[in-house]
């Protein structure tokens, strides 16, 4: 009997740069479509241009007639076979298998917690400070700092006071804030959702960097555990709200990823946009010029690289990058204000005061001393949680430095230092959450015994701090 003969599978078809664009078109303006038709559309000034989309049906029309000309000029691969095929792409690929199932669990997890937390707890004062809509589910991320985003995305930056004591929000860097709003004009204007819409996929692109850099330094397993470490991290749980650690970690990552694969242009763009998220954004620069510049540094001493000096002053142009960021807001804030760093000066209306680090861990120390340790943890639990992630990282930094190398270890120490020096332990927990080498080290470090309980205590302490930030109780 002749066995059946297999066929082989059809190769992938390549389509040239012009009918890639045309297609990207193609989808953007079906998705618009689809968005007007549920929402009614928007008009909207976005980069300064004034953008009208509120008839579904000429924009579907436009997406029909683009399709139609690039398969009448380029009638092969089909942006429906093209659609598939990149679906089965991505479904199969290692690093979606690895990742999306701990998206799903901890970002999703986390909302549900939230609002049972609402419902069997309650808030101190029997309603939300902030309301944004009567109904729980619609009000949910409406927390903390969230109405600020939800502030300079509706209304833009103003200066209210010249008084440096009174919370504004110029301290907001603009990067967040920018995507929710545009995010807002596919949701029908629900500004805070759509904040954690970005959020939820900035952090979904990051766990996809950080997976496949945890690949390349760690065995599959342990590159897992990072992976799940990292998603379930006590203070993880503002990836699932409109704050800006989970786009920040994204662009630290994106931007560490592509300088060490001397892909220039965007770990340009990446650095540029933490510069544009947070005001610490500009320190990333620091290790990213450290990674710029490791090529010369042979044997203990600077050697000339073999693609010559230039090389390495572009690779230190793109490290400035996340600085450059930081001074493109500042000369806004200039011409708003006169004064191109009024949002640092603002931070003392959060009762931020640079006093130091030493003075600051004498004085806890002697708090301890007073109260005993047990009296120290229950007084206030809060600042226990941040200050054990202070201790995390603090224990991290030789053995980063050492596996890692140096670039890590100077990234965790100038996150970690300022904030104890300015604030304490004020948001010290929200900081740890987005330095990776941390992670990369625990899913090296803690045993495969271990690695279970590991997980399990995170993700508790995640749901707990859930139930705090979601009940406005404060968990930062």
């Amino acid at each position: 009997m002749t066995p059946p003969v297999r066929r082989a599978p059809s190769p992938r078809l390549r389509a040239p740069g012009l009918a890639v664009a045309a297609d990207w078109l193609t989808v953007v303006l079906a998705l618009v479509a689809l968005s007007a038709f549920i929402t009614g559309g928007f008009r909207a000034d976005i980069l300064g241009l004034r953008v009208s989309a509120t008839s579904w049906g000429r924009l579907a029309a436009m997406a029909a007639a683009v399709t139609a000309v690039r398969h009448w000029w380029r009638p092969a691969p089909t942006l429906p076979r093209r659609v598939r095929e990149g679906l089965a792409a991505w479904w199969h690929d290692p690093v979606t298998t690895a990742t999306w199932p701990i998206l799903v669990t901890t970002r999703v997890g986390v909302l549900v917690v939230g609002l049972l937390a609402v419902y069997a707890i309650g808030y101190p004062e029997g309603r939300a400070p902030i309301r944004v809509a009567e109904g729980e589910v619609a009000n949910l991320p409406a927390r903390y700092d969230a109405g600020w985003y939800l502030n300079i995305a509706t209304y833009g930056y103003r200066l209210e006071s010249a008084r440096v004591d009174r919370q504004q929000n110029l301290v907001f860097f603009p990067a967040f804030p920018v995507l929710m709003s545009w995010a807002s004009l596919l949701m029908a204007r629900q500004v805070v959702w759509a904040g954690v819409a970005v959020s939820i996929a900035a952090f979904a692109w990051a766990l996809r960097y950080f997976f496949r850099l945890a690949r390349g330094m760690l065995d599959e397993a342990q590159a897992v555990t990072a992976t799940t470490l990292l998603a379930a991290y006590p203070f993880a749980v503002f990836y699932s709200a409109p704050y800006t650690e989970a786009l920040f970690l994204l662009a630290m990552l994106g931007a560490w990823w592509h300088i060490r694969h001397d892909q220039r242009w965007p770990a340009f763009g990446f650095g540029l946009v933490a510069g544009l998220t947070r005001p610490n954004g500009c320190l990333l620069s620091v290790p990213l010029a450290l990674i710029a510049v490791a090529p010369c540094w042979q044997g203990g001493r600077l050697r000339r690289p073999a693609a010559g000096w230039g090389s390495v002053v572009d690779r230190l142009v793109v490290a400035a990058a996340p600085g450059l960021g930081m001074l493109a807001y500042s000369a806004y804030i200039y011409d708003l204000t006169g004064d191109p760093f009024m949002w640092i000066r603002l931070q003392a209306g959060w009762g931020r005061e640079n006093i130091g680090v030493a003075a600051f861990l004498a004085a806890e120390w002697k708090s301890v001393g007073d109260q005993g340790i047990y009296g120290y943890v229950t007084g206030d639990v809060t600042n226990f949680l941040n200050a054990s992630g202070a201790a995390l990282v603090a224990a991290s930094l030789i053995p980063v430095w050492r596996r890692f190398g140096l670039p890590a270890a100077v990234l965790l120490l100038l996150n970690l230092v300022p904030s104890l020096a300015s604030g304490g332990w004020l948001s010290v927990g929200r900081a740890t959450a987005v330095l990776f080498p941390v992670f990369l080290w625990l899913g090296a470090a803690v045993p495969p015994a271990h690695r279970t309980v590991w997980v399990a205590g995170f993700a508790g302490l995640q749901a707990f701090g859930a139930a705090l930030f979601f009940t406005w109780r404060p968990f930062f």
